[in-house]
This record gives structure tokens, sequence and C-alpha cells, in this order.
């Protein structure tokens, strides 16, 4: 599951603009993002972690 965030500034960082969907629409959505406001703000896509505070896509096997 992925989301697209957008940087507020050294002060805020990075918020949440999207909510998880799968790695095809988050990918569609930050190129939608960029090219409509991409002028304004900078964008990037986050992998959710797990409760842990682990990225369960870096594990070699994860029990979810």
């Amino acid at each position: 599951m992925y989301c697209i965030e957008q940087y507020f500034g050294s002060d805020d960082g990075w918020s949440m603009v999207s909510p998880f969907v799968d790695q095809a629409t988050a990918c569609r959505r930050l190129r939608l993002h960029r090219a409509c406001r991409g002028h304004q703000f900078i964008y990037r896509i986050r992998r959710k972690y797990s409760e842990q505070g682990l990225n369960l896509h870096d594990l070699p096997f994860a029990f979810v």
C-alpha cells in the first residue's frame, strides 16, 4: 500500500494528501499531482509501514 505525500517546508515536513492505495494507482496519482501542482509543491510516494514502524516490503518475509 502506498500514499502520496506533499512537502510543507522544514518546519512541517511531509504530510499525506491521498489515502493508501495500490502501487499503480499511487503512481498515477503522483503524476497527476505533479502535472497539476508540480510547479508549486514537491510530492513523493511513501510505503505503508507496520504498527511497529517496520517497512514490511524490505523484510525477506513478514507475518501480517
